[in-house]
């Protein structure tokens, strides 16, 4: 396949976020299934406890794209601007958002342990979200701990009410915003190691991830070369510190390693030119899906792992290959859920939210991205 009749979307990124959502939900399978994958990855104590070093791959990704999208506005007005990107991240983010606050109500309200609400939480936990500090929400306690995943949200959205304003007032000043974000790059790990036991929730503590990949986007045009070696250096750092880091709640330079080893990859990210092997397309496909695989993996896990994992761990027969079989059911409804959701219902709605600003008279909001269609 040629550039031209390429996809808008960098399969290359794709396949570094989607190695890191597959992390990351795996770290989440504790509690709901066995880890018992004899004989091959038992006890690799990383697979269960660094998916916080995939959410920092995610930050950094999601700051290169959109300091990418932001930039490509070029010189239109700044209230066009922020409309513009204001309305592109509530059509991306809100309505798979809202489905997910109506399934954590719901299967509380069916008694799924751990999902359930204690009186009167459920308004708190409408409001944490709604005030974009559902990260500190969690930390204050008095709600259910398997929707603790939703605080990255809050982290993301946080900064990027502030970022579109920085980018306008630094529009003909890039040294200027290469300072501001190389400052938040800097005071990450210094505010890290002020805060008790390195909380991983907090904004500031993750804000330098977002510059990281920030500042790749605005100076991707000056590398001409070595990409390959800017991936396969990123991918060794970001490798040696997730299997060298066993977590112990000391993450002041761990997650400035790993943000480094992501803006390294996706520097070197070039769009392919021919369509990719059968080999990676998994991967690309849990890239392309990673938001719906993000927001909705905890409930397949309460609502179809754990009730598998039940029906079968005390039989003789599935003992030695209950993971396994867990595993499988979990994969293939996460694919599968998630590809429904985002073909039938993210999408769709991304593009009615985007219309109806367009129509209200903001023409520059671009269009959403198009429906998947995979190949295999």
């Amino acid at each position: 396949m040629s550039e031209a009749k390429s996809t808008r979307r960098n399969a290359r990124i794709d396949r570094l976020r989607g190695l890191a959502i597959l992390t990351a939900v795996m770290s989440h399978t504790p509690g709901f299934m066995t880890w018992e994958f004899r004989p091959y990855f038992t006890n690799i104590a990383s697979l269960q406890s660094n998916g916080c070093f995939a959410v920092a791959v995610f930050f950094v990704i999601s700051g290169f794209l959109i300091t990418r999208r932001l930039l490509s506005m070029g010189e239109i007005p700044a209230a066009a601007m922020l409309t513009t990107f204001y309305a592109q991240r509530i059509g991306r983010l809100f309505p798979c958002l809202v489905l997910v606050v109506v399934l954590a109500w719901l299967m509380s309200s069916a008694g799924y342990p751990r999902f359930v609400f204690a009186e009167g939480a459920f308004g708190r936990f409408i409001g944490c979200i709604a005030m974009l500090r559902y990260n500190r929400c969690i930390v204050e306690g008095g709600l259910p701990d398997i929707l603790n995943h939703l605080w990255s949200l809050s982290v993301e959205e946080m900064f990027y009410l502030m970022f579109p304003l920085l980018v306008i007032l630094t529009r003909k000043q890039v040294s200027m915003l290469t300072f501001c974000l190389a400052g938040l790059v800097v005071y990450g790990p210094l505010y890290r190691s002020t805060v008790v036991g390195a909380d991983v929730y907090t904004f500031f503590g993750n804000f330098d991830l977002l510059a990281m990949g920030c500042l790749a986007a605005i100076h991707a045009p000056k590398v001409r070369s070595h990409h390959a070696d800017l991936r396969w250096i990123g991918l060794i750092l970001m490798t040696l510190t997730f299997f060298g880091v066993v977590l112990t709640r000391q993450l002041i330079i761990p997650p400035t390693i790993v943000g480094i080893g992501a803006a390294l990859y996706v520097l070197g990210a070039r769009p392919l030119s021919d369509e990719s092997p059968i080999l990676f397309r998994p991967l690309e496909l849990a890239g392309n899906l990673s938001y719906e695989m993000y927001l909705f993996h905890f409930p397949i896990l309460g609502a179809i792992v754990r009730p598998t994992y039940n029906a079968f761990y005390q039989s003789p027969f599935f003992a030695p290959y209950i993971a396994w079989l867990c595993l499988a059911v979990y994969m293939v409804s996460l694919f599968l859920i998630s590809f429904v959701l985002a073909r039938y219902f993210s999408q769709p709605a991304n593009r009615l939210i985007r219309t109806s600003f367009s129509s209200s008279g903001q023409s520059f909001v671009g269009r959403p991205r198009e429906p998947i269609a995979v190949k295999v």
